[in-house]
């Protein structure tokens, strides 16, 4: 009986790798949108709110990243008229779920409501740190700090 089941395991196996290999054939993995799996914290230039600095707080893959590049905190920074100044970019487990934990701290600023305000926080100094903290325990890999 173990044998039945040692070989059916293998052939699930090398089934599901034949069907994953034919979709990537048929629509390639895009790692702009595909690979959610890193964080990101950028300060926007010239802005405070309650005086304090303003933060973008997001979610982009890690694929980028490697490359030096962050397009989401360009095209957001753009569209918002800021100079994203990096503070942190590191590849995590579970990206989106730490993303929610970040959005909890700071204050959401009243900003114009473009590409990306929902992520924005003012944050102090002390709330920043925890916020970096919080980054850097779940990191696999730090990108910037």
């Amino acid at each position: 009986m173990n044998d039945v089941l040692l070989i059916y395991e293998a052939f699930l196996t090398v089934t599901l790798i034949a069907a994953d290999n034919i979709l990537n054939d048929l629509v390639p993995p895009n790692p702009a949108r595909g690979r959610q799996d890193a964080v990101y914290i950028w300060m926007a230039d010239a802005i405070s709110y309650r005086d304090m600095p303003v933060y973008k707080i997001g979610v982009t893959s890690s694929v980028l990243l490697e490359y030096g590049d962050n397009p989401r905190a360009n095209q957001v920074a753009k569209a918002h008229g800021y100079l994203p100044i990096i503070k942190i970019a590191a590849r995590v487990a579970k990206a989106i779920k730490l993303e929610k934990k970040l959005l909890r701290l700071g204050v959401r600023p009243d900003i114009a409501k473009t590409d990306g305000h929902t992520e924005f926080r003012a944050m102090s100094d002390k709330t920043l740190n925890i916020a970096l903290g919080m980054v850097e325990a779940a990191a696999i890999y730090t990108y910037t700090n």
